[in-house]
């Protein structure tokens, strides 16, 4: 039951994120002031936190400082590559994606602690 939930929840997310990104103002918007790389990042430590909190059982407190460290080695592993450029904007990037799983985590588990209680 769990498992879909956690289904559940990633799908609704992606559909979220779709429509935002459908919309025309938003599209504007977003991507005259953002790269796509950037984008991708963030979509992408969402996701990669998503699954190691899922099907690893990470805690949040282990989680998230190792994802940041993470995300910084990876934008610094990037400097001295000759094709990719390491970038404060996607290191950004990778930490709200983080940061964004944890806070819904956390309010989802906080929601779903109330519920039982009751």
């Amino acid at each position: 039951m769990k498992s879909r939930q956690q289904l559940l929840f990633f799908l609704f997310f992606v559909l979220f994120i779709t429509g935002i990104f459908l919309s025309t103002e938003t599209n504007s918007t977003v991507f005259q002031h953002t790269q796509i790389d950037t984008i991708g990042h963030f979509i992408s430590f969402f996701c990669l936190a998503w699954f190691l909190n899922a099907f690893l059982k990470l805690s949040l407190i282990l989680l998230t400082p190792t994802l940041i460290v993470f995300g910084g080695l990876t934008e610094l592993g990037q400097l001295y590559l000759g094709f990719r450029n390491g970038e404060f904007s996607d290191f950004f990037a990778d930490v709200l994606g983080v940061l964004f799983f944890v806070l819904l985590r956390w309010v989802a588990m906080m929601y779903g602690y109330s519920l039982k209680k009751k």
